[in-house]
């Protein structure tokens, strides 16, 4: 599957976000802690509803602006995949006045773990340089979620 298209409200620093995704190839490029991790976090999220970050949390999602106030607010993202057989699927993950993270596949509410049977993705991050350097455990650990999300 590919993502074709991406719509962000209200995650970390994104205000809104409205991407139509090129087939081929896409790049992110700006100046420092202007959102370009945040918008591949933002995927990753929706597609597993934890962040590829180590010491992040859901509640980091929210923007400062809302989770340093008595705001009420919707985060939002929602990604629009297609399949190899040529179908459109969306993928919603929202939370509404930092209440409760639902996800919805196809307008259907579905749990994390099914999710997982459905996208395939992988994510490297800086601290994975343990798995070149770093003991046999760690190696395993990464290979274990490897092969669940395959």
């Amino acid at each position: 599957m590919r993502i074709t298209h991406l719509q962000v409200e209200n995650f970390r620093n994104l205000k809104s976000l409205d991407i139509v995704l090129s087939p081929i190839l896409n790049g992110f490029w700006g100046a420092n802690g202007q959102g370009k991790t945040n918008i591949l976090e933002s995927v990753f999220a929706a597609t597993r509803l934890k962040s590829f970050r180590p010491y992040c949390s859901k509640k980091d999602w929210y923007p400062k602006v809302i989770h340093n106030s008595d705001s009420r607010g919707v985060t939002k993202v929602e990604v629009n995949f297609l399949d190899r057989s040529g179908y459109s699927h969306k993928l919603l993950l929202k939370c509404e006045d930092q209440q409760r993270w639902q996800s919805f596949w196809n307008e259907k509410k579905m749990s994390a773990s099914t999710l997982v049977e459905k996208i395939a993705i992988l994510s490297f991050w800086p601290d994975d340089h343990s798995l070149v350097r770093g003991t046999p455990e760690e190696r395993r650990h990464f290979v274990d979620s490897l092969l669940s999300d395959i």
